[in-house]
C-alpha cells in the first residue's frame, strides 16, 4: 500500500493535540447542558438501558443464536467473562438494512459491544467487537463528546434550541463508523468510537457515495450443522499497551506489508510494537496501536487495537498499512 509518511506525520501531530475526553459510560449529560433530539427513535439512538425494538426480520432467530455462540466463546477469555450474563440491546446500523450493533451491559453499565452484518448469502458475520465502557456507537459517549468537541454549540444542540434532529448510525468498516447528525444547521459526521467531529463533505452525500458495506476480509460467520450451532474456539495473544504517538520513529521504519496474518503474527509474537494506519473516507488518517490478536477456530484473525479501549477488528492488509516501532521493537 502506498502511504505518504509526510501526511501521516501531520496526522500524528494533529492527534497529539487530540486529548481524549473523560467518559462515564453510565452518566447522563446534565439536563442544563445537553438535550438529545426530540422525536428520534430508539433504533436511531440506542441506549444500554432500553433495548431497541427494531424487528430483525428473517434474522429474528439466527441473530440471537449467533450471539449465543459468539458470547459463549468470548466469555471463556478473562476480559470477556462478564459477557456471559450481560443484557443485550440490539439496534440497526446502516447503510442498508442488514447490520446491527449489539450493546452489552451489566446493571445498566455498558461493558462491550459487537457489530454484526448479514453477507450476500444471508450468513451473519461478526464485523468487530470491543470490550469496556467506551463502546462503539455508545450514546453515552456521544452525549458527552457533543459538548467537548464543540459541535453542540456549533449545531445548536442545546436545550430550547432544537427543532428537529436525527442521528443515524453508519458503518462501512472499523475505521469508518459514524454518527450522522442532521440538524437545522446541516448534517454533521462524528466518529462513532471516540466522538471526534469529522468535517467531511456533506454527510448525506458521503453516505450515498460510500454505498452499502462490503465485507472484503475474512471474518467469523455463524455456521449451523442441522439445528446445532457449531462451537467456536479462540486463541488469544496479548501485548503491553502503548501509545502510537509517544514516539513516531515508526514513520521512518519500513512498511511491513504482510501478505498473510501468519507473517504479522510472527512479528507480534516476538513482542514487536506494530501500528496499523489507514486513511478513512480518503480524508482522515487513523492510526491504531496493535496490542494482540484473537484467532478464531485456528484460522480467522482479529487484531486487538487501541481506540478509546480495545477493539477487535478483522485483519485487513488491503485497507491498513502496518508499521513497526523501529527503536523499541525487538529484532
Amino acid at each position: 500500500m502506498n502511504r505518504s509518511r509526510a501526511i501521516i506525520a501531520a496526522a500524528c501531530m494533529t492527534a497529539l493535540l487530540w486529548t481524549s475526553g473523560v467518559f462515564n459510560a453510565t452518566a447522563q449529560a446534565p439536563a442544563d447542558e445537553l438535550s438529545m433530539p426530540a422525536g428520534v427513535s430508539e433504533q436511531q439512538m440506542p441506549e444500554s438501558a432500553e433495548p431497541a425494538q427494531e424487528p430483525l426480520g428473517p434474522y429474528a432467530g439466527s441473530l440471537p443464536q449467533a450471539l449465543d455462540a459468539w458470547l459463549k466463546a468470548l466469555s471463556t477469555e478473562p476480559r470477556f467473562q462478564e459477557w456471559a450474563h450481560a443484557a443485550r440491546s440490539i439496534s440497526p446500523i446502516g447503510p442498508g438494512t442488514h447490520g446491527w450493533v449489539v450493546m452489552l451491559s451489566r446493571e445498566q453499565q455498558e461493558i462491550g459491544y459487537l457489530v454484526v452484518h448479514a453477507d450476500e448469502t444471508g450468513q451473519l458475520v461478526l464485523s468487530e467487537y470491543g470490550v469496556g465502557p467506551h463502546a462503539l456507537f455508545s450514546m453515552n459517549v456521544l452525549k458527552q463528546q457533543l459538548l467537548w468537541n464543540g459541535l453542540a454549540e456549533r449545531a445548536g444542540i442545546m436545550p430550547g434550541q432544537l427543532s428537529t434532529n436525527q442521528v443515524r448510525l453508519h458503518y462501512w468498516s472499523p475505521a469508518e463508523a459514524l454518527f450522522v447528525i442532521e440538524t437545522v444547521e446541516g448534517s454533521y459526521t462524528v466518529n462513532a468510537k471516540n466522538g471526534e467531529w469529522y468535517e467531511l463533505e456533506p454527510a448525506l452525500q458521503l453516505v450515498e457515495k460510500r454505498g452499502d458495506i462490503s465485507q472484503k476480509v475474512p471474518a467469523v460467520r455463524h455456521v449451523h450443522e442441522g439445528h446445532a450451532i457449531m462451537p467456536a474456539s479462540i486463541r488469544s495473544h496479548h501485548l503491553p499497551e502503548f501509545d502510537a504517538f509517544e514516539r513516531t520513529l515508526w514513520l521512518d521504519g519500513q512498511e511491513l506489508a504482510p501478505e498473510s496474518f501468519s507473517e504479522l503474527a510472527a512479528i507480534l509474537d516476538r513482542g514487536n510494537r506494530v501500528i496499523a494506519a489507514t486513511k478513512a473516507f480518503d480524508e482522515v488518517w487513523v492510526t491504531w496501536p496493535i496490542v494482540g490478536y484473537h484467532l478464531w477456530d485456528g484460522e480467522i484473525p482479529y487484531l486487538i487495537v487501541l481506540d478509546e479501549g480495545e477493539r477487535y477488528v478483522p485483519f485487513d492488509p488491503m485497507t491498513f498499512a502496518y508499521y513497526a516501532d523501529v527503536d523499541r521493537s525487538n529484532n
